[in-house]
């Protein structure tokens, strides 16, 4: 596959990923990490404002936010586990957010998937994203790490965006309004009402 020879010009991989099994979600995110560490981009034939792109830990923020300011109708995060800080920090950017006609969502784990000691944070941390105008939603199996924002553009990869950073982790910003549709059809599956 990497084999130079002459008129060779790209390489092309097709790689499927299965979001509904975390086995196969995980095994995919570890497959982007190898195809970012070997320099390939991401092609998706949609869009055309150079969406379709891996980013590190390092290089997606100012990216990432830019797209939080631009979205119109909708931003849904789908972070299973929540952090302090990052949590406050998105807090400080909702508080900082004058739309008021967008839906702001926050897909995550119910609380007694965390520690006795750490129950108490995630309480308070569900409380200050709800009364900031999200609307959190709890589940009790959620492997999936995405942000989508309005109807056509995804954030996916291996990154909790509303907990820890790890080195190793993994984006890919890509336009999709079928994706976008399969990813939002997790936030339909049952969650919990009316907890923490």
């Amino acid at each position: 596959m990497h084999r130079d020879f002459e008129g060779k010009e790209n390489v092309i991989i097709y790689d499927y990923v299965d979001v509904h099994v975390k086995m196969l979600e995980r095994m995919y995110q570890k497959r982007l990490s190898a195809y970012a560490a070997m320099g390939y981009t991401v092609y998706a034939p949609t869009g055309n404002d150079g969406a379709n792109v891996i980013f590190t830990v390092r290089d997606y923020q100012e990216t990432y936010w830019q797209d939080f300011r631009m979205a119109t109708n909708r931003v849904c995060i789908c972070s299973p586990r929540l952090s302090q800080r990052r949590v406050w920090e998105f807090v400080r950017k909702l508080k900082q957010d004058k739309r008021s006609q967008i839906e702001f969502s926050v897909l995550t784990l119910s609380n007694d998937k965390y520690t006795p000691m750490q129950q108490t944070g995630i309480v308070n941390l569900k409380k200050a994203l709800r009364e900031v105008g999200a609307d959190v939603r709890e589940y009790d199996n959620l492997n999936c790490h995405f942000a989508v924002m309005d109807e056509d553009l995804v954030w996916y990869g291996s990154m909790n965006f509303l907990s820890r950073e790890h080195e190793d982790d993994i984006l890919m910003r890509i336009r999709s309004e079928a994706i976008v549709k399969e990813l939002l059809a997790i936030s339909n599956q049952e969650h919990k009402v009316g907890t923490s």
